[in-house]
C-alpha cells in the first residue's frame, strides 16, 4: 500500500502513535507546527518522514498555510494524498487554507479530533470546559474539517461520564485511549 496520508500534530503524539501504529505503510508524513514536540520523536522511532513548518516563523497565517501547503507538495503527488489527519494540531485552518488544500489535492478528506460535542463547546480547550461548567457527560467527536470551526459533519463520536474529582488533565488522561479508538473508527469510515 501506498503512502496517502499525512498527519497534522504539535504536541505528545498519542494519537499520532496510535494511527501510524495501525497504518504504517498509509502514514506518508507527520506535519508539526512546533520544532520541539514530542510527537517528533514518535515520528522518527516509526521511520515516519517529519516536516516542521513552524507558525512562529511566519508573519501571518496565510503564509504559514502556504509553507504548509508547499511541503505536502514536495511529498505527495496531487492525486496521493488522500487523507489528512488533524491529531492534536494545535491550529486552525483557514476557509482559504483549506480550499487550497482542496485544490492542490483532489478528492483529500481533512478529519479533526475535537474533544467535544459541536453542540457544547468548540475550540481547543475542550475538556477545560467540560470540568469549570461541571457536566456529567461528554462527548469526544472525530468531524470532517470544513470552514465553520468544529462544524463539520461528524464521522465518529462517543459518550463519556466525568466524574465529580476529575479537573481537565485527568479527564483527558483517561479519555485519551478513547480518543484513539475514535480516530481510528473515523479513518476506517472514510478510508477503508
Amino acid at each position: 500500500m501506498t503512502s496517502d496520508m499525512a498527519i497534522f500534530a504539535s504536541g505528545s503524539g498519542s494519537n499520532f502513535a496510535a494511527i501510524a501504529d495501525a497504518w504504517p505503510q498509509r502514514v506518508g508524513l507527520l506535519l508539526c507546527n512546533e520544532a520541539r514536540a514530542p510527537v517528533i520523536e514518535r515520528a522518527r522511532e516509526r521511520n515516519i518522514t517529519v516536516a516542521t513548518v513552524p507558525h512562529a516563523n511566519h508573519s501571518s497565517r496565510q503564509e504559514h498555510e502556504h509553507a504548509v501547503l508547499r511541503t505536502l507538495r514536495e511529498h505527495f503527488e496531487p492525486g496521493a494524498l488522500r487523507l489528512i489527519c488533524l491529531a492534536g494540531y494545535m491550529r486552525v485552518l483557514s476557509a482559504q487554507g483549506l480550499q487550497d488544500l482542496n485544490a492542490a489535492f483532489p478528492n483529500l478528506c481533512i478529519l479533526n479530533l475535537h474533544p467535544a460535542r459541536p453542540q457544547d463547546y468548540r475550540g481547543p480547550r475542550g475538556y477545560d470546559h467540560a470540568v469549570q461548567n461541571r457536566f456529567v457527560h461528554w462527548g469526544l467527536t472525530v468531524h470532517r474539517v470544513t470552514a465553520a470551526l468544529d462544524e463539520g459533519p461528524v464521522v465518529a463520536s462517543s459518550e463519556h461520564v466525568i466524574y465529580p474529582w476529575e479537573d481537565a488533565a485527568m479527564l483527558h488522561h483517561r479519555l485519551m485511549a478513547s480518543e484513539h479508538t475514535l480516530f481510528l473508527e473515523a479513518i476506517r469510515k472514510e478510508s477503508p
